[in-house]
């Protein structure tokens, strides 16, 4: 009888060590990004189709693995993510979990996701806005036009930013991931 309590508390312990094992490597996985490229990739979602199958269609794009595409299913089921609207859907490689599902629903986004890395300066983040923007022809985005107002003195003081002569713009946007809207000039 005690050798069977002994066997029966060690593998709870087994069981226990498996369970937040694994719990942890879903946590992370549901916070990065699951890729680092930044470009887009057109999906389109048919009406009927399952979370499976979208998924599926994301791993045939090469927006996710089908390793990762194990850990959506279970992330579908534990959050009760709502169907998916048919529709067309361009989605960038470099998205959380949350991220992605948000962008799953609301077809043709009038947003876009635009990432500002780490130490950019204002001519590189005007090179990320005029590659986010060039897949979409009724964009009004112009990058020379975005470059003049980063030192235009009189625009920056319509600001108001508290800082008294201020020269530039430049610093003010932080690395992270923007949801902009297409329309923006």
């Amino acid at each position: 009888m005690k050798l069977i309590k002994t066997t029966f508390f060690v593998f709870l312990i087994v069981v226990g060590f498996f369970a937040a094992y694994f719990y942890m490597q879903y946590k992370d996985f549901t916070n990065t990004a699951l890729g680092s490229d930044t470009t887009r990739v057109k999906i389109v979602v048919e009406k009927g189709m399952t979370g499976t199958d979208v998924l599926n269609k994301l791993v045939e794009q090469q927006v996710i693995t089908s390793n990762q595409s194990l850990y959506l299913r279970v992330y579908l089921k534990l959050n009760n993510v709502p169907n998916f609207q048919e529709g067309v859907y361009y989605i960038p490689r470099n998205l959380t979990v949350n991220e992605l599902f948000d962008t799953l629903q609301h077809p043709e986004s009038p947003d876009i996701w635009i990432t500002i890395r780490e130490g950019a300066r204002a001519d590189q983040i005007a090179g990320y806005f005029a590659d986010a923007y060039k897949d979409y022809p009724q964009a009004v985005y112009n990058k020379d036009k975005f470059l003049a107002l980063v030192t235009d003195k009189e625009y920056i003081k319509t600001l108001d930013l508290g800082i008294p002569n201020l020269k530039t713009l430049e610093g003010f946007l932080y690395p992270d991931k923007y949801l902009m809207p297409k329309e923006a000039t």
